[in-house]
């Protein structure tokens, strides 16, 4: 017996992709914006907002790239899934490491 986990998704546009892509957009505007505020900044936090910042990015973008792969049928839905918990994971691990420096200061 071989499970199929993908084949009932249906990625099709309507409210709720729309509101998704708002919200991801607002987001990844967000972080561009925290890291002109911080551009000039100086001070002990520097590199862990830096490093949120980037790792929130990461995780934008990988939401981003799985939205764009599902509504078009340009690739393998397994390969989007895949792609979006790699670029995750490593999101995640760049905000840990943030948040270890901000513990060792």
């Amino acid at each position: 017996m071989q499970l199929d986990i993908y084949k009932n998704l249906n990625f099709s546009i309507g409210m709720a992709g729309i509101i998704d892509l708002a919200m991801l957009s607002v987001l990844l505007l967000l972080v561009i914006w925290l890291f002109a505020l911080v551009a000039n900044y100086k001070g002990t936090n520097d590199k862990v907002i830096n490093y949120v910042g980037f790792g929130s990015v990461m995780i934008g973008l990988a939401h981003l790239f799985e939205i764009m792969m599902g509504y078009s049928s340009l690739g393998d839905v397994s390969f989007a899934v895949f792609f979006h918990r790699l670029l995750t994971t490593i999101g995640f691990v760049v905000i840990v490491f943030g948040l270890k420096y901000l513990m060792e200061k």
